[in-house]
């Protein structure tokens, strides 16, 4: 395996296929299999051979994904906010940027509502944000463009507050696996 995961770094041709042996105790429907940072492993088990089916993780979109509370009386603010934000995000290469507003909040489906695992009170909006870019090095690469914008740095924002509690954000970034 490591020869086949050489043989791939070693080529401009983003997708490749062999095939590998099947070992015992495998199972028979598809594993992801991460060898590498940079490499991502598709394994799926057939007759006498597993295809294996790699490809560069860097080649997948990325999203940063965030959900605040805002007090119903911040979210004008808020909103400009957001607005100046996708604004200097995509302007510095994010290829879509989403700031939503909590709407349907108690669905009869859900395990945990939104509202009760961001401890939202009355009067508070759960907003879920998120930001796609080509790759997680794409996304550092517009991350630190957007921190050194002077929009961002502007000195009239300096003292002013946020329109929501930062020690309530939840913010992380995900690796997309499946794509519509």
């Amino acid at each position: 395996m490591k020869d086949l995961l050489n043989k791939l770094q070693n080529t401009n041709v983003k997708k490749r296929t062999a095939f590998l042996g099947m070992t015992s105790g495998a199972p028979p429907e598809k594993q992801i299999l991460k060898l590498a940072d940079d490499f991502i492993i598709f394994r799926t088990m057939g007759d006498a051979h597993g295809t294996i089916t790699a490809g560069a993780v860097n080649d997948m979109k990325y999203v940063d994904g965030f959900v605040i509370v805002v007090p119903e009386k911040n979210m004008p603010a808020y909103r400009e906010m957001a607005k100046m934000g996708a604004k200097v995000w995509k302007k510095h290469g994010a290829l879509e940027y989403y700031e939503c507003a909590g709407d349907d909040m108690e669905p009869e489906m859900a395990g945990i509502t939104f509202p009760r695992m961001t401890k939202a009170k009355a009067g508070e909006t759960v907003v879920f944000s998120f930001i796609v870019f080509k790759s997680r090095a794409h996304r550092d690469e517009v991350n630190a463009k957007v921190m050194q914008d002077p929009m961002m740095n502007d000195p009239k924002f300096k003292d002013k507050p946020m329109p929501f509690e930062m020690k309530r954000m939840a913010y992380g970034g995900f690796s997309v696996m499946v794509e519509g």
